[in-house]
């Protein structure tokens, strides 16, 4: 299955939340659709740690949904067009995912040192 953003629009996303706004600007918007249509994440954790789940709420607040453990592969039932942020323990963002129709397969891979 195709990857879910390509990797520019990922380092684009990772750099707008990294980004500090001026007093009363607007990053961005995280939108809803209406009627909203089902979305399904699979990811499948390959590294030899906890990775944390995070949605993306309307205002771009985290709101975690627990950790796929070392090894371990979980789903998640979300909506067309909801975010997912995946950090790992230290709270470094590890890649940032926008729900499409169908099952989005993500795959957290053990970074080289």
């Amino acid at each position: 299955m195709r990857r879910v953003l390509s990797e520019a629009l990922a380092i684009l996303l990772l750099a707008a939340l990294a980004a500090t706004p001026a007093a009363g600007q607007v990053m961005g918007v995280i939108r809803k659709i209406d009627p909203p249509e089902r979305g399904f994440f699979n990811f499948t954790n390959k590294t030899d740690k906890p990775v944390e789940k995070f949605w993306l709420d309307f205002d771009g607040k985290r709101k975690s949904y627990g950790k796929v453990g070392p090894g371990e592969t979980d789903d998640i039932e979300t909506f067309v067009t909801h975010a997912w942020l995946l950090a790992d323990e230290g709270g470094k963002v590890l890649g940032i995912y926008v729900a499409e129709r169908g099952v989005g397969r993500i795959v957290i891979e053990a970074t080289p040192h």
